[in-house]
């Protein structure tokens, strides 16, 4: 696709995706033909190929239960991955989670995230349309 569809799909102006092109900060690969246009070659099922896993403590006193925390994540991360190649999945259910607090804690990491990814001015509202796309809305149930 043309630069200047792709630098409108992800919110951006045209002008600053050229910028990113010019200097080799593009996220996808592009090249730009003998006739000046730039196209960018998207990859599809990027978010496939990764997992996120997010721990955190209470308190600073708790700190140390931060490592043994992570290590119980990448475990159950690799025993769903398993399951999944056979068709099987997992569901847990923690009734001491509030889901309105893992919402929220979801809704400050992915805003901190377009935060350092596209800056503070934009983040909220590239991370409200996040939200909408995860389906983890504040004002859906």
């Amino acid at each position: 696709m043309k630069l200047s569809d792709w630098a409108k799909k992800q919110g951006i102006t045209y002008k600053a995706a050229w910028n990113r092109f010019r200097d080799g900060k593009l996220p996808v690969r592009a090249e730009q033909m003998p006739t000046g246009t730039i196209i960018v070659y998207e990859e599809e099922h990027v978010a496939e190929k990764a997992v996120v896993i997010y721990a955190r403590v209470s308190s600073d006193d708790r700190k140390e239960d931060l490592a043994g925390q992570v290590e119980r994540l990448k475990s159950f991360a690799s025993v769903e991955a398993a399951l999944v190649s056979q068709g099987r999945n997992i569901i847990v259910t923690d009734e001491t989670e509030e889901t309105g607090d893992v919402r929220q804690d979801f809704a400050d990491v992915v805003t901190s995230m377009c935060a350092r990814i596209y800056g503070r001015r934009g983040a909220k509202n590239r991370a409200r349309r996040a939200l909408d796309a995860a389906g983890m809305n504040e004002n859906q149930g």
